[in-house]
């Protein structure tokens, strides 16, 4: 028999660079060369591929897979084993572990396999398996170790780490009831009647405990978890968090409760923490933070990304906003659109999920959850399906060519936790709530173009979507190959304006068919728009993952000292106060007396944070100073850059005054800017102090105060409840001891229903705005508000007085017209 290995013997020692390796394997044909892009990424790495992290950035459609894979090999055959390559998610997992096939190379999924750990094959794991409370690689203490690692897709990645490093906690496991019981006083404290909507069970009645609560009752906490830790609620989470809960934040619902650190401490799995070499391979988007507050990156440490010298050219995308385009077009208009696109190409929708999926179930070929998403995925790279949602898929699928031709994006991303919710709603419309939801709408942008012949047209739709994205500030965090055709689509909508649904399918209909103007026109804007090629770390993401660090070691001062600093570079008040209570959280371990006076100082400014322990101070809504126009004139000139913005905001409104008991509290938001854009002076009492009315309006004398209760999540079907109708006597008591000497305000009850119900006491003089009336309302204010834009109106005192009463906005009509007595 020949043995031909020993005709290895005597040769000089292979080249191991990275292209010589691809040269070597034994290959599909399609990979008889590897591209230049690939090779100068390669050879990039080899010259630093020293240094314990690595950042590769590349555009979709430029092999980051094979990248990836040869780059392992290459580590096995220097003996810097074993080699890891982690994917977001098991369908691109699955199209690793193909890929690796087409190379040659010898994978495996299983990280108990005897040859990965003697380096014989690359490991492919999802990221799941890296980073749970029972994970091969340690918790806490050293097993299978890790050479290389490469977390492919890192910003994909994000959403799977955040939430293997959260504790979910339903009502129905006993645990739940333990812990509310230890903060149930300190959940009155903040909102009495919360706390009684989470006994009740509301999914939507939400408290956080308070910090200082929270530091000195966390080890009770612990030996409940402790004694639960074998249950499926808390066995691949609670491991991960059992040392870490004193840096930790917990939000209960009436049907659930979470805890949640910060930032997820993925150290805590000591492979990865320990490997010689990770590597971060990402898209092109604009904020890399995410490697440093979620992977445990070192700020200082991570260099100029790896990126090819060969310009990296996105594909052509054609965006869209029709509602930018013309106001009048609403949801029913796009659906019938794009399902008449859907007959003839594959359409894809991306939706937050909830409540749109309801719309869409009627209409979609498919709407995949959870496994099912992949099969589906194939479908479309396979063939013709029609009209496909995906809730909440912004990131994680590859839908090229033909697979997506139309990619329709609707609605603003929602938030993925309980502390998120709290987070966004003490900052709204602050920079780094903004920055998320931009990052995730550019991530699901590019779901359908995969590579740099690709093209795919892009619909964006929806108020809340719409008015971001064209913002100036929401603009300017895009990446500069996504502002550059959103520039060209800018020019396109300003030929366009007023444009009706045939005018705008009649333009994407000449995309698709490959219009030669168009094409030229989006090549020549992408490839005067490179990828900058340094990596993004903003300032305050970094700061604040450091001063989580140093609470987990104990070093509070230090902490509060680095979070001072950066709230004093912040120019937005709701930030800085929201900075103030994160500063707070370090300070109370050693002085609560000056905690407390942080946090109360941070509350003046920003309502929607906690309350302190001396009680939930209130500020008083005093009677308007102006005439009716002229408050709403200086509200709407301080706001609006355009007719169009407005008209939007409008929209966006009318869209969250739905009766639907899983957006309550959008509701009563939407009511309170409602008041601010018809002129009234608005607050939202019960949220922001935990009593009173859910919104009260002001006028200037004599009309006065409306007292308005909304109960949009009603689920009586035999009229207005009997507690109902005492929460409207509670609210009225309310306003009678707080605002003592004021004439009576109206009370007006949004409700389904105008009769009372069994029981209920009635209260005299009473309105009710049932769902006509506020179907009326709804068309009246966004007509309002396109007359505002027309002919310089929102200049003219007069002619704003004119509309408010054409359209039934001044006090006395408003009650007259779009409420009845009950």
């Amino acid at each position: 028999m020949v043995d031909f290995t020993a005709l290895i013997g005597g040769q000089p020692p292979q080249d191991e660079t990275p292209r010589a390796v691809f040269m070597r394997l034994t290959r599909h044909p399609q990979f008889q060369f590897p591209r230049d892009i690939q090779t100068e990424v390669w050879n990039a790495w080899d010259a630093v591929s020293d240094r314990r992290d690595n950042v590769i950035k590349l555009n979709v459609g430029s092999g980051k897979m094979v990248v990836g894979l040869v780059i392992l090999q290459t580590a096995l055959n220097r003996g810097q084993e074993p080699a890891v390559f982690v994917c977001p998610n098991n369908q691109l997992l699955e199209q690793v572990i193909a890929e690796a096939a087409h190379l040659g190379l010898s994978v495996t999924r299983d990280p108990r396999d005897a040859a990965a750990r003697a380096g014989e094959a690359i490991l492919v794991i999802n990221i799941q398996t890296l980073f749970n409370g029972r994970s091969k690689f340690g918790v806490g203490e050293n097993r299978i170790p890790i050479g290389t690692i490469i977390i492919d897709d890192a910003h994909a990645c994000i959403a799977a780490v955040q939430e293997q490093f959260r504790i979910t906690i339903p009502n129905t496991n006993t645990a739940y009831a333990e812990i509310l019981a230890i903060f149930r006083d300190d959940l009155y404290g903040q909102s009495p009647s919360r706390l009684l909507s989470i006994e009740d069970g509301d999914p939507q009645a939400a408290v956080e405990v308070p910090f200082w609560n929270w530091q000195r009752q966390h080890d009770r906490v612990l030996q409940i978890l402790h004694a639960n830790r074998e249950d499926d609620d808390l066995k691949w989470n609670f491991p991960l968090l059992q040392d870490e809960l004193a840096v930790c934040r917990c939000v209960i619902t009436g049907n659930k409760l979470e805890i949640e650190p910060q930032f997820p401490p993925t150290d805590i799995i000591r492979a990865f923490d320990d490997a010689s070499h990770r590597i971060y391979m990402t898209a092109t988007l604009a904020d890399d933070s995410v490697l440093v507050t979620h992977f445990g990156a070192d700020a200082n440490e991570l260099a100029a990304p790896i990126v090819p010298t060969s310009p990296q050219i996105m594909g052509e995308r054609m965006i869209l906003m029709p509602q930018d385009i013309n106001p009048d077009i609403n949801m029913e208009m796009m659906k019938d659109m794009l399902l008449s696109l859907a007959e003839e190409h594959n359409v894809v929708v991306i939706i937050p999920g909830g409540k749109d999926r309801e719309f869409w179930e009627p209409y979609a070929t498919a709407m995949p959850l959870g496994d099912d998403v992949a099969s589906v995925v194939e479908q479309l790279r396979n063939g013709h399906v029609g009209l496909v949602v995906f809730s909440n898929r912004y990131d994680g699928i590859d839908l090229p060519g033909n697979a997506c031709r139309v990619l329709a994006i609707f609605g603003l991303p929602e938030v993925s936790s309980l502390i998120d919710a709290q987070n966004c709603n003490a900052l709204s419309e602050a920079q780094p709530m903004l920055r998320r939801q931009i990052e995730r709408i550019e991530q699901g942008m590019g779901r359908g173009v995969r590579s740099n012949n690709d093209y795919c047209v892009v619909l964006l739709g929806g108020a809340d979507l719409t008015r971001r994205i064209k913002s100036p500030d929401g603009r300017s965090l895009l990446t500069p190959p996504t502002r550059a055709q959103m520039d060209v689509a800018t020019q396109l909508a300003g030929q366009l304006v007023d444009a009706d649904i045939p005018e705008i399918r009649a333009v994407i209909d000449s995309a698709l068919a490959r219009d030669q103007g168009w094409v030229n026109a989006i090549r020549t804007a992408a490839a005067n728009a490179q990828p900058e090629n340094d990596l993004h770390l903003e300032p305050l993401s970094v700061a604040m993952r450091q001063a989580f660090d140093e609470r987990r070691n104990n070093n509070n001062p230090t902490a509060a000292r680095i979070l001072q600093e950066e709230t004093n570079a912040q120019t937005d008040p709701k930030l800085k106060a929201w900075l103030d209570i994160r500063r707070a959280e370090a300070i109370n371990v050693d002085n609560e007396e000056d905690a407390q006076r942080l946090v109360a100082a941070a509350r003046r400014r920003n309502r929607s944070l906690i309350a302190p322990i001396a009680g939930r101070d209130y500020l008083r809504l005093e009677p308007a100073t102006q005439t009716q126009a002229e408050t709403l004139q200086a509200y709407h000139i301080g706001r609006f850059i355009d007719p169009t913005s407005r008209i939007l905001d409008a929209k966006s409104i009318c869209d969250d005054l739905i009766f639907d008991k899983s957006r309550t509290r959008q509701f009563e938001t939407a009511f309170k800017s409602l008041g601010l854009m018809i002129g009234a002076k608005s607050q939202m009492p019960e949220s922001e102090i935990g009593e009173g009315p859910d919104n009260m309006w002001a006028w200037k004398l004599p009309n006065s105060y409306f007292v308005i209760e909304a109960k949009s999540g009603t689920t009586s079907n035999n009229g207005i409840s009997r507690n109902d109708m005492g929460q409207m006597d509670q609210s009225l008591r309310w306003f009678a001891s707080t605002y003592i000497g004021q004439a009576s305000p109206i009370a007006i009850m949004i409700h389904k229903h105008r009769n009372m119900g069994e029981h209920a006491v009635p209260i005299p003089n009473m309105r009710v705005m049932c769902e006509a009336e506020l179907n009326t309302l709804k068309v009246a204010f966004q007509e309002l508000c396109k007359s505002l834009g027309q002919d310089g109106a929102i200049n003219n005192i007069e002619t704003i007085s004119t509309l408010l009463r054409t359209h039934n906005f001044t006090p006395d009509r408003f009650v007259n017209v779009y409420t009845n007595l009950i």
